[in-house]
């Protein structure tokens, strides 16, 4: 085989292995209005060449459950929309055109979604390759793909999450080639699936510039992702009759709807409940973050200055994003999704640092891999379990299938004896030294060789 195509090979793998697994899980049937809504406008724009629906009676489309809802209103040019954002809508529409159905159905939203997580995927494993061997990179970008939500919400339908992990994912994957007019076009694809998403191509483009002395990265990151805020304000005035780059989040539809005023009580709230509420909380859908942490801080220094500044500006995004909507996301879908962009922008830090485990971590990595996976198998699979965004505090989606069939034991057994097995397999490459692929004098930094004491110690 061709040199230059060998390194392909396990990224094709990646592909096709989510992709096989993200296809026949990903949603058939409605379940939430978000993803519903956003495969109906890219249904009608497929199909009719424009977005409007003059009226959206119940009987009139297989499933509907948005008369009413707050995603379809009358907005400032006179039409009745879907008001979601440019690129969850968009990114869709292939997929619609393709099909060309007179029926609508989200099977196709469902398979783009599968598609670009596929996607995502590969871009973290290409990510992970550009300081680890290969094994490493293959078993980190697979807890990634699979022992997270983004298998059970992300790749299950077009969420905005599904857009914006893809465009940090690539903003990662840039930045490991110091293609900065890339990482601009990345941030570009984050910001057009949920417009704040542009904080954390902003702290990552800012942050590297100040980092190196070099204003011309920001500008040529900016520049990039400017296109693509043009893009969203020409979407939104055909779209909503508005300039606004936020899609359906400035076309003015949701400002008139009863709202909840939010106090500083309910803000604190928000902050915790994205963190540790039993069936939202980032920690408790992902323990291994809170296990790798010690490792992470070990680690930090000798981290390359773009995922510093990457985690940056996911920590930044999900504190914004608690400051102005409620933690639990609505309902209809399993494990969390408003950390998901959280979760794409620490990941490089957490494998970069994997290393820096103590003996503790090393031993129990594996089966928490595993628990995860089963965890998230479970929702991911058997589509339909979901908690209520008025229980978020007081029930978690896992443990109620648990307690509602013995199927979901067995499922969640074999999920878990799967991780488990394949990290008892490939638990050395884990915690083994990262590998540098970056010159030790170059700007983007590079962990030291670990020392033979450390060496050592990780073989114990």
């Amino acid at each position: 085989m061709h040199t230059r195509l060998r390194p392909l090979v396990p990224a094709l793998a990646i592909f096709f292995v989510c992709l096989g697994i993200y296809l026949p899980t990903a949603s058939r049937h409605v379940t939430s209005t978000d993803v519903y809504g956003a495969n109906l406008a890219s249904w009608q724009i497929a199909t009719t060449g424009n977005p409007w629906f003059e009226e959206l009676a119940p009987d009139q489309y297989a499933e509907n459950p948005l008369p009413g809802h707050q995603w379809a209103g009358t907005v400032d040019n006179g039409h009745q929309v879907i008001t979601r954002s440019p690129g969850v809508v968009a990114a869709a529409v292939p997929a619609y055109w393709l099909d060309q159905s007179d029926d609508f159905g989200i099977g196709p939203g469902g398979w783009t979604a599968a598609l670009l997580s596929a996607i995502t995927a590969v871009l973290i494993f290409l990510t992970f390759s550009s300081r680890l061997t290969r094994l490493q990179a293959a078993v980190a970008s697979g807890a990634f793909a699979f022992a997270t939500p983004m298998w059970s919400a992300a790749a299950d339908g077009m969420w905005t999450h599904t857009v914006t992990t893809l465009g940090i994912g690539g903003m990662a994957w840039a930045a490991t080639k110091e293609r900065w007019w890339l990482v601009g076009t990345f941030g570009g694809v984050a910001l057009f699936g949920r417009f704040h998403v542009s904080l954390v191509a902003a702290i990552l483009g800012v942050g590297i510039a100040l980092s190196r002395r070099r204003p011309d990265i920001a500008m040529k990151v900016a520049a990039t992702s400017s296109l693509f805020m043009a893009l969203a304000m020409i979407w939104t005035r055909w779209m909503y009759g508005t300039w606004s780059p936020m899609g359906g989040y400035g076309s003015g539809y949701l400002e008139r709807l009863d709202g909840f005023e939010p106090t500083w009580t309910s803000r604190l709230a928000n902050f915790a409940g994205m963190w540790v509420s039993p069936d939202r909380g980032f920690f408790v859908w992902t323990p291994l973050a809170l296990l790798l942490l010690p490792a992470l801080i070990r680690g930090w220094r000798e981290l390359p200055d773009w995922t510093q500044w990457l985690a940056w500006g996911g920590l930044t995004y999900t504190l914004a994003q608690s400051w102005i909507s409620g933690f639990f996301g609505g309902d209809a879908y399993y494990g969390y999704r408003l950390s998901l962009e959280f979760l794409v922008s620490v990941a490089p830090a957490y494998a970069f640092t994997a290393h820096r485990m103590g003996t503790w971590a090393r031993a129990t990595v594996g089966p928490m891999i595993g628990l995860q996976t089963g965890a998230i198998a479970t929702g991911a699979v058997a589509n339909g379990i979901f908690v209520n965004g008025n229980d978020v505090w007081t029930h978690n989606a896992f443990a109620l299938a648990l307690g509602s069939s013995p199927s979901y034991w067995i499922l969640a057994a074999a999920s878990m004896a799967l991780g488990w097995l394949l990290a008892r397999m490939y638990g050395d490459a884990i915690a083994a030294p990262i590998i540098s692929r970056v010159a030790p004098d170059s700007p983007g930094g590079s962990a030291p060789a670990a020392s033979a004491g450390e060496q050592a110690h990780q073989r114990d």
